[in-house]
């Protein structure tokens, strides 16, 4: 009798986990479907996010010398940069090591240089 009992009640039990599950698949397959839609978005804005900076890298060189330029950047664009820093007693920029992270802006502000003299001055080399 014990063990009619146990087959009854593992058969419903068995039927409620299958209720259960049958109600419960078709979540995780949607979850899936979205899981699968969010990594083809994030590999687009990925890519969105690269040829961001591309353009911006590339408005960046068409514009010439910029204030948001680092001061080192300013000197590997050209040659004539070492004669303008020169001219406001700035010869050895190239050398400093706060010149990798200072930007022109910055420099001109720490050095009370006009900032849009020195970027006509700079711009006027190519």
């Amino acid at each position: 009798m014990r063990h009619r009992f146990r087959q009854g009640l593992a058969a419903q039990i068995e039927g409620l986990l299958e209720e259960q599950t049958a109600s419960i698949r078709p979540l995780q397959d949607t979850l899936s479907a979205l899981n699968t839609q969010v990594r083809a978005l994030h590999k687009r804005m990925d890519r969105l996010q690269e040829t961001c900076v591309s353009i911006q890298q590339s408005l960046e060189e068409a514009q010439g010398f910029h204030g948001k330029m680092t001061v080192h950047e300013a000197w590997a664009r050209h040659p004539g940069v070492r004669e303008v820093f020169t001219r406001h007693h700035l010869p050895h920029c190239d050398r400093c090591p706060v010149g990798e992270d200072e930007r022109l802006e910055e420099a001109a502000f720490g050095y009370s240089m006009d900032l849009n003299g020195l970027l006509e001055e700079l711009n006027a080399l190519c």
